[in-house]
């Protein structure tokens, strides 16, 4: 849980001033972030369901919409995010961000444009720092895989009579050559599409 002058100090760092419409996403926002958890970006603007902010953490995309009697917290993780479009027109601006499962829309107004244009590009470096850092660890554990499996002792079939015995030594060893998978969510290619209009 963070404090509510915790956030506030964090949202005058980034210059940003949200109106009292949106009183109510900042007060359920204090009950949302964890207490180191740190806001990198923010927007206002609307969704499907209404009036909402839109926050990019370090960990973490997060849209919240309160109403009265109504709550609607969407958390999307960055490893989740597949592909995301940033459209900007002349009276608003529009991002797309499609995870594994889900399309989420979140519109704002041409006031608002530029935190929203800010937000599409820090979401798009910590998708592909993450990105990096996963092919990285997995280059690694292949290349300490085939280290080992180099440095092991040959493979020799006059001393393996029983056929069952040689599957499965065989088999062990392409698991440990296999074993670093990647995460199925960030598979996928990060793609980023900006289109401008001037009418």
């Amino acid at each position: 849980m963070a404090h509510a002058s915790v956030i506030n100090a964090q949202l005058s760092k980034l210059g940003v001033r949200p109106t009292r419409w949106f009183r109510a996403e900042l007060r359920e926002l204090e009950h949302i972030l964890h207490e180191n958890e740190e806001i990198k970006s923010f927007a206002t603007g609307r969704y499907f369901g209404g009036l909402a902010i839109l926050v990019a953490t370090d960990h973490r995309l997060i849209l919240v919409d309160k109403k009265p009697m109504f709550l609607s917290v969407e958390d999307i993780r960055y490893d989740m995010i597949s592909e995301i479009n940033y459209s900007s027109r002349l009276l608003n601006s529009h991002i797309t961000v499609f995870t594994i499962n889900k399309q989420h829309s979140f519109m704002s107004s041409f006031k608002n444009r530029n935190q929203l244009r800010h937000l599409t590009y820090f979401v798009q470096q910590r998708i592909l720092i993450l990105h990096q850092n996963m092919t990285f660890q997995n280059n690694v554990g292949s290349d300490a895989s085939q280290q080992s499996y180099q440095h092991s002792t040959p493979f020799r079939a006059p001393y393996y009579r029983n056929t069952q015995h040689v599957s499965q030594t065989i088999g062990a060893i392409a698991n440990r050559a296999t074993s670093a998978a990647p995460n199925p969510f960030a598979k996928n290619q990060l793609l980023m599409k900006l289109r401008w209009s001037r009418f």
